[in-house]
């Protein structure tokens, strides 16, 4: 029986810790991970070693962000399992993270911006030779943003520029605008 299953970040790292207690037929555990907290898949088995206490570094990406879930199938001798807890950490991300879809567009942008706290940013859509064609000013809150750009219907087909300004990084993200 698992008596505590514990996670937590330590940069780029997530941390998961469980102890057990009168397990004689315990054989192994696979622990399991999801970013939804319904579709789970297996990444690592442990064997069981008799030890209280097992830990596990689940290493993250240089950028990761976002919620992780984590749970335990806990295996024994003859095949049967059962699971622990589901623990959830959130990581915040570590600075600004943008997408842009779709790519080629037509006349809506939808641009997701991931802030690591309240900020401020500028939206610039320009053409090859530089020339601004539109600006945006938007407040950013921490986590997750998303901003439609909608007023690209006038544009003629062809490749352009966004480029997105915050307090900490500029991106710049080349685009295609059909005009079918």
């Amino acid at each position: 029986m698992v008596i505590n299953f514990s996670g937590d970040n330590n940069g780029k790292t997530n941390k998961l810790s469980w102890s057990i207690a009168n397990e004689q037929n315990l054989n192994y555990f696979v622990l399991q991970r999801s970013r939804d907290g319904q579709s789970f898949t297996d990444i690592a088995q442990i064997k069981n070693t008799n030890d209280p206490g097992y830990s596990y570094d689940d290493t993250m990406t240089t950028n990761a962000s976002g919620i992780y879930y984590y749970r335990l199938k806990i295996v024994d001798i003859d095949g049967n399992f059962k699971y622990s807890d589901v623990v959830k950490i959130i990581l915040e991300p570590k600075e600004v993270l943008a997408s842009v879809s779709p790519n080629p567009f037509k006349d809506l942008l939808v641009v997701t911006v991931q802030s690591p706290s309240h900020d401020n940013a500028i939206f610039a859509l320009t053409d090859l030779s530089g020339r601004q064609l539109f600006r945006k000013n938007e407040s950013l809150s921490r986590g997750s943003n998303v901003i439609h750009i909608n007023e690209n219907g006038k544009l003629p087909g062809g490749t352009y520029i966004l480029t997105i300004i915050t307090s900490g990084k500029t991106q710049s993200f080349k685009l295609i605008r059909t005009s079918y």
